[in-house]
């Protein structure tokens, strides 16, 4: 967490944390952890710090070089850049998802519209022709089929909803 607050795009680096007062009665280094170097590099992704590639070592390292830091350091943009990328292909996968679900909605009105409008003339004929069925036969019949009406109305206001979300 220190890398993430104190350095920039440096490597931060600890060679014995013993020896330096912000981590010496860190549990980690008085623990059984035994942590005595630390060197860590921010991970930034879109300006954002949102955590670090580390090195802890149980022994002291005074000798870590700068080279061995810049390595840090690229290996640590090497894993920013897969983030992005990995961001990146999940932003494309959302995008080509919600073009996908209004497409499909914007196709689902019309037959709707249709079932509809087939239901509708469907009752009418029913109405007129009630005169030559059972009473109790004829209600639950209408009551089926208002029950579909209902139903695919609840579809397209369902659909158009989404439409104006999209």
């Amino acid at each position: 967490a220190y890398t993430v607050h104190e350095c920039s795009h440096d490597v931060f680096i600890v060679r014995d944390a013993t020896k330096d007062d912000r981590f010496c009665d860190n549990p980690f280094v008085a623990g059984p952890s035994h942590a005595r170097f630390y060197a860590g590099a921010a991970l930034i992704v879109q300006g954002q710090k949102i955590g670090a590639l580390c090195i802890v070592d149980t022994k002291p390292r005074p000798d870590f070089s700068a080279a061995e830091a810049a390595c840090l350091r690229e290996i640590a943009t090497i894993v920013e850049q897969l983030i992005e990328e990995r961001r990146q292909r999940f932003m494309q996968t959302e995008s080509d998802l919600a073009r996908m679900t209004v497409s499909m909605l914007y196709n689902l009105r019309y037959p709707l519209k249709a079932l509809h409008g087939r239901a509708a003339e469907l009752q009418d004929n029913l109405e007129n022709s009630f005169h030559r069925l059972d009473t109790a036969d004829g209600d639950i019949i209408l009551e089926r089929l208002n029950d579909f009406r209902l139903l695919v109305h609840r579809l397209e206001v369902a659909i158009q909803a989404n439409l104006q979300l999209a």
